[in-house]
């Protein structure tokens, strides 16, 4: 700003500079919410799949008795009602 001898000319270049500081800080702030919310973002992720994971519920149940039982000895559903019945509720369940 030395260069010019312009009051004017130095009032614009000085609140130029000032805008672009701000401008400037508010992209660098931007761009570290967008990283760090990404990363907390992930991090939610995992964890609700670790709880969905670790947590038996009722679709683990559905299948003991199911069709996809690992244990064909035990006794399954009586009909295709009931499993559907059982099958419905646990999506409530997990749902809502």
């Amino acid at each position: 700003m030395e260069r010019t001898s312009t009051e004017f000319l130095k009032r614009v270049i000085a609140t130029a500079a000032r805008l672009a500081s701000k401008l400037a800080l508010r992209q660098a702030l931007l761009f570290s919410l967008r990283v760090w919310g990404a990363r907390l973002g992930w991090v939610g992720l995992a964890a609700s799949a670790m709880i969905f994971l670790l947590t038996p519920d009722e679709f683990e149940e559905w299948c003991e008795k199911s069709v996809f039982r690992k244990d064909k000895n035990v006794r399954g559903f009586t009909n295709e009602g009931e499993e559907l019945a059982t099958l419905e509720m646990a999506f409530k369940e997990v749902a809502g």
